[in-house]
């Protein structure tokens, strides 16, 4: 993909958008990513794939309700792409 980035403030045209599809099982609170899914493991209120789904789509929903080309990475099972 050649990519074609002049400044940070002009419209978006085209985003690549991570996926919710498969992210395997709820990681231990070691291998957590980041300090609010950690937070979320300690609490258990890690959100569910179903609930992942949703808001990603709903994100791609007005990408392109404003004409914005989405892109999405190719799925890899059990792997967390939401953050792509």
């Amino acid at each position: 993909m050649k990519l074609n980035i002049k400044n940070e403030t002009s419209r978006l045209r085209a985003v690549v958008l991570g996926t919710a599809e498969s992210p395997g099982p709820v990681p231990e609170l070691e291998n957590a990513y980041d300090p609010k899914s950690a937070e979320h493991i300690e609490a258990g209120t890690y959100p569910t794939d179903e609930d992942m789904v949703k808001e990603i789509e709903a994100v791609r929903e007005v990408l392109e309700k404003y004409d914005v080309k989405v892109y999405r990475p190719q799925l890899v099972k059990d792997l967390n792409q939401i953050f792509t």
